[in-house]
């Protein structure tokens, strides 16, 4: 009989500690969720690295975060590598999607048009079915990397939809890379 009494008395003092935990936890959850970026709409949580650039006579390698209007979301980061010798530019971007989530990797492939010392320019195939065509310029004097990307004037069903508007963007520090920084 004892034996019995022992086990009840720790059931309700387990219970009575997980009965305290729930309320320490709704309270934390109240003082630190409201407030998080996931309640805001603001998704600053994942700090991507700021810009770097590299460059040779045989490669250039850019990272950073893509910033223009209609572009991709405000918090991403695209990686070019330029190679001379294969006469491409390989494009990968991802971008934050919501509190703590990334999307899927895109990965884009652009020829090489012009490299020497001071500039490359790139652009991509213009397919059949493809609307846009995009064109990078990558100033290696200044490190600088801008992007547009404009309507073709191909015509093809897959084209009546097309957005007309043409979009231009940098490769900069990521914004929210600046704000711990304080760059």
């Amino acid at each position: 009989m004892a034996y019995g009494v022992g086990i009840v008395r720790v059931e309700q003092w387990v219970k009575k500690i997980l009965a305290a935990f729930k309320k320490l936890l709704l309270i934390l959850l109240i003082i630190f969720g409201i407030s998080s970026p996931a309640f805001s709409g603001n998704y600053g949580d994942i700090v991507f690295e700021d810009k770097q650039f590299f460059a040779d006579d045989y490669a250039i390698h850019i990272a950073g975060t893509i910033i223009g209007n209609g572009i991709w979301g405000q918090n991403n980061t695209v990686t070019i590598i330029c190679s001379k010798a294969d006469k491409k530019c390989d494009f990968a971007v991802i971008e934050q999607i919501g509190p703590n989530q990334l999307g899927t990797i895109e990965i884009f492939s652009y020829n090489i048009i012009k490299f020497d010392s001071k500039i490359v320019l790139a652009t991509d195939d213009v397919e059949f079915v493809s609307c846009q065509k995009t064109t990078i310029k990558i100033d290696i004097v200044n490190c600088t990397v801008s992007g547009q990307i404009e309507p073709t004037k191909k015509i093809s069903p897959f084209c009546k939809t097309t957005d007309p508007k043409i979009y231009t963007w940098t490769v900069e520090d990521n914004p929210n890379w600046k704000k711990i920084m304080g760059k």
